[in-house]
């Protein structure tokens, strides 16, 4: 009872509040007095965060009132959807009707439901057309502003006018969103105290906020919560400061982000917002210059200069917002004010890309760069306009900014190379996520003219990954602005490609709007796949964007989604130092050939989970091991009744110290490639970055980086994909997983030859019920070619039915669906070559004193290559042979085929309730954890011939499950 007093820390403020368990402590709750009583207060912990994510789900619905209110709006929530459910950020419809620019709203819906390039290309003429056509009053409006806009850019007044148009349905739905989710996290309306939510419940309201867009509801909470440790953590300080910057306090969000910093200077994401907050400064403080500039200039004309007296108080305003005091009214200080803001944000940036090698910073540096370029000299061109003449202080100014535009354009080029490569990294034209294709399209589009097919192909992929209307809305504005700076520096030609690509994003949005997600992505969704190139790429997966992403995501696994066993993976910043460590241990971290750092994964990872041992499904051993996964399952608290639904995060590097099969093989192996992967190419990285922000006097850059170029290339051409895929073979099997005629203990016992042939076909030999759904048959014809018939073979009674083209039959065999399996392959995207890299069944880790049934009974481990040639032909892939015994009693060596399953894909889940700095087995906290350090001292007993911590463990573990069960 002491030791667990100890081991069970719940929160103060509620005795089911959320646990930690020291990892230690919990390596010696070896009684079975101990675990009774751990799991008794485990399951009150889950039992808690289920009923909190119920009654979140509730409180979360409309009301009655609430209902008839959206219903009088003509809401159809069905449609627009609920953003939270799709893991993405909603943001009202944006209208630009007011702003004599082309309305989202206003155009009619299409009758075809068709969003093709020759559909767009039709209508072009008419959209431009359409917008020519803006009403008198939006003209005069917009050319009141777009003077503006044309001489100082694109300012924050012009941006705060276009967002701040709101659908009002959108912005009805999100504030009783908010209220709602405000009346269940404070008790009261009027309430400023939240004092009984734990930890994890508190970061889930708050992550739940940014999706209404309630971010001063995230202030409110923060401000006014009592718990500790939730106001001491990074990750929420980062988002409470995010929060100020939504509101358009600038600079106290800076200020919250510095002192974070002091204490944690690593913090990437504190770099990326300080970064955002002075952006938001430099188009305060411009805009002021720029107004007081142009009512110098119309200081005569007493109507326009009384009309921007008027705009000048909210510019005002604003300035005050973000600068926490009022705004001067020299002009000359507010450039200066401007340019240092801008310069502090390309420094912030450059911070966050050496802390996190992200795209995001590359691509801001490089709007921030433009801008600041074309600003200068517009602002060079408005004083003379004002004064008649430059200064000589100022024609200086003039030359240099000439000079300069050269080496502005060739910065910005390279930083776009640079970005383009980290956003590969970050997966690239694989990846779910749409703010990496989002980013992609955004980056080529810099340079227009020489990128017109991948901008047509990014398109469609942006419409293809969306998730809401905000993603298109937000994407289009970038562009708009983009468009704007070609248009300033005279590129009409730019601007012209840029303007078409934005039109056939503002329809796709418009369809977007009017038919819904789930029509609208059945109308963009990417062709299926033809070439066996393409059909591997589909069914295979890598983890490239997944490794400490900014949002933390996890892999829901099969016990939560169906009840089983796997729990979900997830790979945040906690893992990433334990990476780190695990590696150095190793001895791996520094290897730089890729085959060598596989081989020596492979090794240690079997060494971990006691691979030998699990290879035979129908031993013992492996009895054993689902003992202890049911038992580890239990003692977490949850019961078999309640695994479906239940989220059971667990961190990659974590689930190490416990058990795995095959597909925590393959995760650990793909975590580990990306991250390794990652270390090495963040370094060059850095090392191109550096190059080109700040060159050596006299440095050639292009020489400089382009071997720096080719090597990040060569990591990125290089893959470690995980599949599901099913292995078929001339086995007879009893159903999946199960071998007929097994003996288990029997050293000499082989799986038996399934003899199933052309013969028995023609004889007509019944198929069992098993062989009807999951086996298949491959056929030659006289020709040579070779066919897949099933799985699901059909028949009539057993009796397969008549084959297409039987009379030319030369060859059938019946392969059955012996198991499913999760491994790897590393394939090289430049030659496509691809190669078995499993760490499961691996027979390069045989070993002559094993048991046979501690040995891989196939040969398809490491090292075998294979031609995609054969998914085109009969959609299998080798998988090397495994021995059976033959009809006459004797071993024979059988080809193995392996096919890639459907399902085989990586999903991924928004983990609203993680802050990235914790480390989790099944759902359970575990603190003062090294996992390095327990790993060795593992190997240091199992070489002095004791028994490690865990198999202590796992031993009292599997009395523990047997005693209840036998209860």
């Amino acid at each position: 009872t002491c030791c667990v007093a100890h081991l069970v820390m719940a929160d103060s403020r509620s005795d089911a509040g959320k646990c930690k368990l020291a990892y230690g402590e919990l390596m010696r709750a070896t009684s079975a007095e101990l675990l009774s009583r751990l799991a008794e207060e485990r399951q009150k912990v889950t039992s808690r965060q289920t009923d909190f994510s119920a009654r979140l789900a509730e409180a979360l619905k409309f009301t009655p009132g609430q209902q008839m209110a959206l219903r009088a709006g003509e809401l159809r929530e069905s449609r627009i959807g609920d953003p939270a459910s799709q893991g993405s950020v909603g943001v009202s419809k944006l209208t630009f009707s007011t702003m004599g620019l082309r309305s989202f709203a206003d155009e009619d819906d299409e009758e075809d439901d068709e969003l093709s390039d020759s559909e767009e290309e039709e209508e072009e003429e008419e959209e431009s057309d359409s917008d020519d056509e803006a009403s008198d009053e939006g003209k005069k409006h917009v050319d009141e502003f777009v003077g503006l806009e044309e001489l100082f850019g694109w300012n924050s007044r012009f941006a705060a006018m276009i967002s701040s148009q709101l659908n009002i349905n959108r912005a009805v739905l999100f504030e009783f969103r908010n209220k709602n989710l405000s009346s269940f996290a404070f008790g009261e309306p009027n309430s400023n105290k939240v004092t009984k939510w734990s930890f994890n419940e508190l970061v889930a309201i708050l992550n739940r906020y940014e999706h209404f867009n309630g971010f001063d509801e995230q202030v409110r909470l923060y401000e006014s919560c009592a718990n500790e440790e939730f106001r001491a953590s990074p990750p929420v300080i980062v988002t409470y400061a995010k929060a100020l910057l939504k509101t358009g306090s600038a600079s106290q969000c800076e200020a919250v982000l510095r002192k974070l910093i002091a204490e944690h200077p690593k913090t990437a994401a504190a770099w990326k917002l300080i970064g955002d907050a002075n952006k938001m400064k430099y188009g305060a403080a411009s805009e002021g210059a720029s107004l007081h500039l142009i009512m110098d200039l119309n200081k005569k004309d007493e109507i326009k200069h009384a009309e921007y007296e008027r705009v000048l108080i909210s510019v005002e305003e604003t300035y005050a917002k973000c600068f926490g005091e009022k705004a001067p009214s020299d002009v000359g200080k507010l450039w200066l004010c401007a340019d240092r803001c801008l310069k502090e944000a390309i420094k912030a940036y450059e911070e966050y890309f050496r802390l996190s090698c992200r795209f995001e910073p590359l691509v801001k540096i490089c709007v921030l760069l433009k801008t600041r370029h074309v600003n200068l000299k517009q602002r060079l061109y408005a004083l003379s306009l004002r004064s008649g003449s430059l200064s000589s202080a100022e024609q200086a100014e003039e030359t240099s900014v000439r000079a300069e535009s050269v080496r502005t354009n060739e910065e910005v080029k390279r930083l776009c190379q640079l970005a383009f490569v980290c956003m590969l990294r970050d997966g690239g034209y694989e990846t779910a996520a749409v703010s990496v294709p989002s980013a992609m399209l955004e980056v080529v589009c810099f340079d227009p003219l020489v990128h017109q097919e991948k901008i047509s192909h990014l398109r469609h992929l942006v419409c293809a990954n969306i998730q809401s209307p905000s993603d298109l809305q937000e994407l289009i504005f970038r562009l708009k602005y983009l468009s704007r700076l070609f248009r300033r520096e005279k590129h009409t030609e730019e601007e012209a490609v840029l303007n078409n690509t934005v039109s056939s994003l503002e329809r796709a949005l418009n369809k977007l709007e009017n038919r819904g997600l789930k029509r609208f992505k059945a109308l963009v969704q990417m062709s299926a796949p033809t070439t066996p190139r393409d059909v591997f790429l589909a069914r295979t997966f890598n983890f490239r964007g997944m490794i400490a992403a900014p949002r933390a995501t996890y892999l829901p696994g099969n016990l939560q989604l169906f009840g089983a066993r796997v729990p979900d993976i997830i790979v945040n910043q906690a893992d990433i130092e334990q990476f780190e460590k695990i590696l150095r241990y190793w001895d791996l971290l520094e290897e730089t050939d890729t085959r060598a750092f596989l081989t020596g994964l492979i090794k240690h990872i079997r060494s971990c989970f006691g691979t030998h041992k699990l290879q035979d499904l129908q031993s013992d051993y492996h009895a054993e091991f689902d003992a202890h996964s049911d038992g580890m399952i239990e003692l977490v608290g949850i019961p078999k009744a309640k695994r479906q639904g239940t989220e059971t995060v667990t961190n990659a590097s974590v689930a190490l110290l416990f058990v795995g099969d095959c597909r925590e093989h393959a995760f650990e192996m793909l975590a580990f490639f990306s991250f390794w992967q990652n270390y090495h190419m963040d370094k060059i990285l850095v090392r191109i970055f550096q190059h080109i922000m700040h060159p050596e006097p006299k440095e050639n850059v292009s020489e400089a980086v382009e071997p720096l170029f080719a090597q990040v290339r060569n990591h990125l051409y290089c893959q470690l994909r995980g599949a599901q895929v099913g292995i078929f073979a001339q086995v007879q099997m009893n159903d999946r997983y199960s071998f007929a005629h097994y003996k288990d203990g029997d050293e000499s016992w082989l799986p038996h030859l399934e003899v199933y042939g052309l013969d028995e076909y023609r004889a007509k030999k019944p198929l069992s019920a098993y062989q009807q759904w999951s086996a298949f048959f491959l056929v030659e014809y006289e020709d040579g070619s070779v066919k897949r018939i099933g799985p699901s073979i059909p028949h009539k009674d057993g009796v397969p039915l008549p084959l297409p083209n039987e009379e030319k039959l030369v060859k059938l065999t019946l392969l059955n669906d012996v198991e499913n399996h999760c491994m790897t392959f590393l394939f090289n995207e430049k030659d496509d070559k691809i190669e078995m890299m499993d760490s499961f069944y691996n027979e390069h880790f045989n070993k002559d004193h094993e048991r046979s049934c501690e040995k891989s009974p196939y040969t398809f481990g490491q090292g075998n290559t294979f031609d995609l040639k054969q998914l085109e032909t009969c959609g299998t892939l080798n998988g090397g042979f495994m021995t059976v015994q033959g009809q006459d009693g004797k071993p024979v060596q059988i080809p193995v085929h392996l096919v890639l399953l459907p399902y085989s894909e990586r999903v991924e889940r928004l983990a609203l309730s993680e802050t990235g700095l914790s480390l989790k087995y099944i759902g359970m906290e575990l603190t003062d954890l090294d996992v390095a350090e327990c790993l060795r001292l593992e190997n240091e007993h199992r070489a002095q011939g004791k028994l490690s911590q865990r198999d202590l463990f796992l031993s009292s573990l599997h009395q523990w499950i047997k005693h209840k069960g036998e209860q």
